[in-house]
């Protein structure tokens, strides 16, 4: 029987949360670890659509309920983690699975993902990645500007 390394008492610095799209795939890798995460020291999430349910929690309540929880879980367990990263990325595909008259356009969607984040965690820093294509060979990143994200006042799921 073959055997792995495991890891021992991990401690995770960050919560990366992104879109499995697989055109965005290396270019995610890239930019995580030339801006100091590590998929082998923190959490990576990585689902259709990433953390856009979150630009409209009230719309989209199950699947941003899903989303908290499953955040509170590891911050829960793994008190180590400071940073939660959510990257969204042009021309996802998950937006025609949101409502139509919720849906934002692209990077508009980062401030609102990111007032959700610090409505709930709001000890943890916040990182708001933009991918978008330069052309169909190459992606870039454009980082929101968090002290303009805004604070939800009330309960959104």
């Amino acid at each position: 029987m073959k055997t792995y390394p495991a890891v021992v008492n991990p401690k995770p610095t960050a919560i990366i949360i992104h879109c499995m799209d697989p055109r965005f795939a290396t270019a995610i890798s890239l930019f995580l670890e030339e801006n100091d995460f590590n998929r082998q020291r923190d959490i990576i999430m990585s689902f259709p659509g990433g953390p856009v349910c979150l630009a409209h929690p009230r719309d989209t309540p199950s699947r941003s309920k899903w989303l908290i929880k499953k955040l509170r879980f590891n911050f829960k367990h793994f008190p180590t983690i400071e940073t939660i990263a959510a990257v969204i990325h042009e021309d996802c595909r998950y937006s025609n699975a949101i409502p139509q008259d919720c849906r934002i356009p692209g990077k508009e969607a980062l401030p609102l993902i990111g007032g959700c984040l610090k409505h709930y965690f709001p000890e943890k820093k916040i990182v708001l990645p933009y991918a978008k294509f330069t052309d169909i060979h190459r992606i870039t990143f454009e980082l929101v500007d968090t002290t303009q994200v805004p604070h939800l006042l009330e309960e959104a799921v």
